[in-house]
């Protein structure tokens, strides 16, 4: 998943229609929660305002649990303090910052001892 730009209330509802449907995929294609890998890249985001940040925490609540691995990447340590508020509660969560690409995609594969960019 790629996001972009400065997110408002429309764009997180649509965004979540997208991911349920999404969901709805891949279990119809026999993929069962906690089996899938998540790869979000949030280096064309803005800073989200406190509201989004809440949203995206409630995001990771529900779709971000049903993966196994989800790993973040982003463009300034702004950004990976905000995403790492989003998915604190959640160890199967890394973050990574731009140039990390290789880092983000090993340890999101399992192939690395990446310390989940923390």
């Amino acid at each position: 998943m790629t996001f972009v730009g400065f997110w408002d209330d429309a764009t997180a509802t649509a965004f979540a229609v997208e991911l349920d449907a999404a969901m709805d995929t891949l279990a119809r294609a026999g993929c069962r929660p906690g089996t899938y890998l998540y790869h979000a890249d949030f280096r064309g985001a803005a800073i989200w305002s406190p509201a989004m940040v809440e949203r995206f925490q409630r995001f990771a609540a529900s779709a971000g649990t049903k993966a196994l691995r989800v790993a973040i990447l982003v463009g300034s340590t702004l950004q990976k303090m905000q995403t790492k508020r989003m998915a604190e509660a959640y160890d199967h969560y890394g973050f990574f910052q731009s140039g990390e690409d290789a880092e983000a995609e090993a340890w999101l594969l399992g192939h690395a001892s990446a310390n989940r960019g923390t």
